[in-house]
């Protein structure tokens, strides 16, 4: 039996097929589908194919990959096609139409059946037919659609997320900068006392200074009453020389050099402390420390005037 069908230009004649399909067969027969090797420019041996099937009574579409095409002995393309369950799942005008296509997917040829062809029904008639290309699209496109939804809905929860940590950063910053204006005004209230405790050590020093200018004079508890007497006894050390609370005017600049220097400043002292004339006839030092005339010419240095 012949199962070859022939295409020329763009029409596949159909005519040997009638009578020959039945609903719910899968793979029984196996077509050879011949033709030119090549249309114009295109040679047919290159394209991929497909066949389609439409069943216009359930707006079914139904499209299977050929195998690759080759060439006969006389040069012609042949293809070859088994009929699957699915192109023949629904009874009826079956339009067939063959797609060539190059190694990118763009459809190059299409070559359509002359007639349509009966799919005659099967007597069981309780096949329940596949999913055709229309329905396998729509499924696909509720899936995307449900995808789609999916990820909105996981942006949104994203977004709510990233909005909540927004908030809570904000928050953070916001007590990070009172936190910062707090330590500002520890560290102020902090140089504020660094600066009173300078104030006190620079007083405390300016006090100890003036205590110590203080202890180093040594006239400033001298009271006039002193001070006429040290001058008194200077003048008579040296002619012309004043004490004044410690600082001598006359020639020798050091009094207590002057002093010194000066024959007469201890000519009644002796070394035992005795005297030979005071009151009393005092000769010991007994005698002169219980005598009350004994010192009464005696300065603070323990001169006495004998001259």
């Amino acid at each position: 039996m012949d199962f070859t069908l022939h295409f020329t230009g763009k029409a596949l004649g159909t005519g040997p097929l009638r009578g020959r399909l039945v609903q719910g067969e899968k793979n029984a027969d196996t077509w050879t589908l011949t033709g030119p090797a090549r249309y114009g420019g295109v040679a047919l041996t290159d394209l991929l194919w497909t066949l389609q099937g439409t069943n216009r009574s359930y707006d079914s579409l139904v499209r299977d990959d050929l195998p690759a095409p080759a060439l006969d002995a006389q040069g012609r393309c042949v293809l070859a096609y088994t009929f699957s369950e699915r192109m023949l799942a629904l009874p009826g005008p079956l339009t067939l139409e063959l797609t060539g296509m190059d190694q990118t997917g763009t459809t190059v040829l299409k070559v359509q059946g002359d007639a349509p062809v009966e799919v005659l029904r099967s007597a069981s008639d309780g096949i329940t037919p596949p999913v055709n290309d229309f329905e396998n699209a729509l499924n696909t496109l509720t899936q995307l659609k449900d995808e789609a939804t999916r990820q909105a809905d996981d942006a949104r929860q994203s977004a709510g997320a990233a909005a909540d940590s927004q908030s809570a950063a904000r928050a953070s910053a916001e007590a990070a900068a009172d936190s910062g204006a707090a330590a500002a005004d520890s560290a102020a209230g902090a140089a504020n006392s660094a600066r009173s405790a300078a104030a006190s050590a620079d007083a405390a020093a300016a006090s100890a200074e003036a205590l110590v200018d203080h202890m180093k004079d040594e006239t400033l508890h001298l009271t006039p009453e002193k001070t006429a007497r040290w001058n008194t006894a200077a003048a008579k050390l040296e002619p012309g020389g004043v004490i004044d609370c410690g600082s001598f005017t006359g020639t020798e600049t050091n009094p207590v050099s002057l002093h010194n220097a000066t024959a007469r400043s201890h000519t009644l002292l002796h070394l035992d402390g005795n005297v030979t004339q005071g009151g009393a006839g005092a000769a010991t030092l007994q005698d002169h420390m219980v005598d009350p005339g004994a010192h009464g010419n005696l300065i603070v240095d323990g001169n006495v005037d004998g001259a």
